[in-house]
């Protein structure tokens, strides 16, 4: 069997060649972004499920500090219902209402919208959605966030979006996406 031999230019080889690697660099760069995707979803979902973790473990870790007594005798060991059900005693919906209201008005931040959702779970507990709108300075807006990780009611920050308004940062707007769990619905 022969070959052919194909004449061409020099012109055409070079765009042969430039046709080629630009072909190649477009299949690349698409494989790369599809990867790259993929990957940043499965971390988003990894750090969702490490916070969820988390939150368990220091439920369980606070129980553990009240009643070290239980923990080491077998027969009185509590199922973790029960171990989640007295950690939220007095963390009512109404209350962390409360007190996000009130570190609010200390940071001087102005609470634009407060949405409510609530859902029933399997385990007994009643996922209260909140979605709050803010409008304040950076710095105290970042304390407001910190009030939610150092709170002691069961809330899960689920997304975080801050639009600027000002160059100094004097001025910001925020929408926090979270869930309270409770035992009780009323807020």
């Amino acid at each position: 069997m022969k070959l052919l031999k194909v004449q061409m230019s020099k012109r055409e080889r070079i765009l042969t060649i430039v046709t080629t690697v630009s072909v190649s660099l477009g299949l690349i760069k698409y494989l790369y972004i599809k990867n790259h995707q993929e990957t940043v979803k499965l971390a988003s979902q990894l750090s969702l499920l490490e916070g969820q973790i988390a939150t368990s473990q220091s439920i369980l870790a606070s129980q553990q500090k009240r009643s070290p007594a239980s923990t080491s005798n077998d027969s009185n060991a509590k199922s973790p219902e029960e171990l989640i059900s007295e950690a939220l005693k007095g963390q009512t919906p109404t209350r962390f209402f409360q007190e996000m209201t009130k570190v609010a008005s200390e940071l001087g931040l102005t609470l634009n919208r407060v949405e409510t959702d609530i859902s029933n779970m399997d385990n007994g507990l009643i996922r209260n959605r909140l979605r709050i709108d803010v409008s304040s300075p950076f710095i105290p807006l970042g304390k407001f966030l910190d009030f939610f990780e150092k709170s002691p009611f069961l809330v899960e920050v689920s997304a975080v979006e801050i639009t600027r308004i000002s160059d100094e940062l004097q001025k910001c707007t925020s929408s926090i996406d979270l869930s309270l769990y409770s035992k009780e619905t009323s807020l």
